[in-house]
């Protein structure tokens, strides 16, 4: 699914486990580096060794964030490959293609698989601004419909609440 923030909550959980758990992680968009340097899935994973160390030899937890998995056409064998070689290696990732993740037993039993359906306004703005504009529309709604003088007077009360600072 499209545009229901999955490189923000990915990039935003990749700096909570790196910086306020202060534990290992390295963040990778998957398009972007194929764009860019004409290399796979798979060579990153071999540059990513190179740094690191053999995955075999870890002795804690590396958090590997990949954004737009789905680009690289071999990405769920390569990512059963690292599962299966290490258990101190933690994979994160997303894709925006209709991807199916569970194509075979193995990538069922490894992975989770989490649906992220994008945020209503409604959903967004009790989130974001704590409001719950359900009732506060219900409530303007009724007020420009009863008490409104002409259909002006209907819009600045309805916008007075999206403005309406607490």
């Amino acid at each position: 699914m499209r545009g229901v923030g999955k490189t923000v909550l990915l990039f935003q959980l990749y700096e909570y486990i790196s910086k306020e758990l202060n534990i290992d992680a390295l963040y990778f968009s998957i398009d972007r580096f194929i764009q860019y340097y004409q290399k796979d899935l798979k060579d990153l994973f071999h540059l990513i060794q190179e740094s690191e160390g053999s995955f075999l030899k870890l002795k804690k937890p590396l958090f590997i964030f990949l954004d737009e998995v789905h680009c690289d056409p071999n990405w769920s064998k390569i990512l059963k490959t690292i599962y299966d070689t290490s258990s101190n290696v933690f994979i994160i990732a997303t894709g925006s293609s209709a991807i199916d993740i569970n194509q075979t037993a193995d990538g069922e039993r490894r992975s989770l698989k989490v649906k992220l359906s994008p945020l209503s306004f409604t959903e967004y703005s009790s989130i974001c601004f704590n409001k719950n504009l359900k009732e506060d529309i219900k409530q303007a709604l009724g007020q420009a419909i009863f008490e409104s003088k002409n259909t002006q007077d209907a819009f600045e009360k309805i916008k007075a609440v999206y403005l309406k600072k607490e």
